[in-house]
């Protein structure tokens, strides 16, 4: 419901519509990190392992992918600070 503060995010008080924005913001972050991780296995950047014992998937900068960013390291600059 739209009260002219929370907007459509949800929530019955501005916590709880932080804590809703909270979630998306998660949820899209998570799938932004396995999309960039299946594409660094698609492009064989990275190892990728199902280790048993912690029942999780592991994945390894192989050295292809540390060459790729050795390679690409000046689009990665401190432009931001």
């Amino acid at each position: 419901m739209d009260n002219g503060e929370l907007m459509a995010v949800g929530g019955n008080s501005p916590a709880e519509a932080m804590q809703q924005i909270h979630n998306m913001m998660s949820a899209l972050i998570e799938r932004i990190m396995s999309n960039v991780i299946a594409e660094a296995a698609r492009l064989d950047l990275v190892d990728v392992a199902f280790d048993t014992e912690q029942d999780a998937f592991a994945f390894q900068v192989n050295q292809k992918g540390r060459d790729f960013v050795e390679k690409n390291k000046g689009f990665f600059t401190d432009a931001v600070s």
